[in-house]
């Protein structure tokens, strides 16, 4: 099933985009780069990301997206 294949090669793509941009742009904390295989794991079995990553203070960054794909 290539299709299958590319689609979940997109998911994975854009899992280590959202990495790279938030390791990029915030000392996150170093939990994230141990949760953050189970997170994609459970993307490419959910079709969907769900990340919440705190910034600083009492801040926090929320990121969720859905992905429509056949599994």
């Amino acid at each position: 099933m290539p299709f299958e294949g590319r689609q979940r090669a997109a998911l994975l793509d854009r899992c280590w985009s959202i990495y790279l941009s938030l390791t990029n742009a915030f000392n996150v904390p170093e939990s994230f780069h141990v949760e953050f295989p189970v997170s994609v794991e459970t993307v490419l079995v959910s079709g969907a990301l769900y990340v919440t990553v705190p910034v600083g203070g009492d801040m926090t960054l929320t990121l969720r997206e859905e992905y429509g794909y056949d599994r």
